[in-house]
């Protein structure tokens, strides 16, 4: 969920400035540029409209929304946004620090508070996805008992449930974003 920073407490007030009508006779989309920076500088990125059909370069990010209360800042066209923290944590993990990194994540590149964007957009993720070089995957932020290893899964997980405990953890361990390809060979690693 994207939030203006006076949007706090969940009211529809956004500030869609950051938002340029896109064109759906052309298959446009917006991507995000995120400037390059290391992990504790704060995130900023420029919002940028394509067309699919000019097969632009970008990837995507599929990461767990989390509480839309739970936010955080970035910056978007050097404007303060409020996301959700696994927006934010994301963005911060898939950044290089030489070089800006062009993506699209749902939560950022559509206008949430647009529903006839939405329904336009939400329609043609399929395409945006299978079009991305790759998917980087966000599993989100574990909580205290995942990083001490006292996490376990729930009972319904049964048997196979101490596998899945590992899984989990071990990807958690790998700094919780995994690269995964879309019919295409890697290019990119974690």
């Amino acid at each position: 969920m994207v939030q203006g920073v006076d949007d706090i407490d969940g009211d529809d007030a956004f500030e869609s400035s950051i938002y340029q009508e896109l064109d759906h006779t052309r298959n446009e989309i917006r991507i995000i540029r995120i400037n390059p920076g290391q992990r504790q500088d704060d995130v900023s990125c420029q919002l940028e409209t394509v067309s699919l059909d000019g097969k632009p370069k970008y990837d995507t990010l599929s990461y767990t929304w989390g509480s839309s209360k739970d936010t955080s800042t970035i910056y978007v066209n050097d404007q303060p946004v409020r996301v959700s923290v696994n927006l934010w944590d994301s963005l911060r993990r898939v950044r290089h620090a030489h070089k800006a990194i062009t993506l699209w994540a749902d939560a950022l590149c559509i206008d949430q508070f647009n529903e006839g964007e939405k329904s336009q957009q939400v329609a043609m993720m399929g395409q945006v996805y299978r079009q991305g070089r790759q998917t980087w995957i966000s599993l989100g932020l574990p909580d205290e008992n995942w990083a001490n290893g006292q996490w376990s899964p729930s009972p319904i997980a049964d048997k196979n449930g101490g596998r899945l405990m590992r899984l989990v953890r071990g990807i958690w361990r790998l700094s919780g974003i995994i690269s995964y390809c879309t019919g295409h060979a890697c290019r990119g690693s974690v």
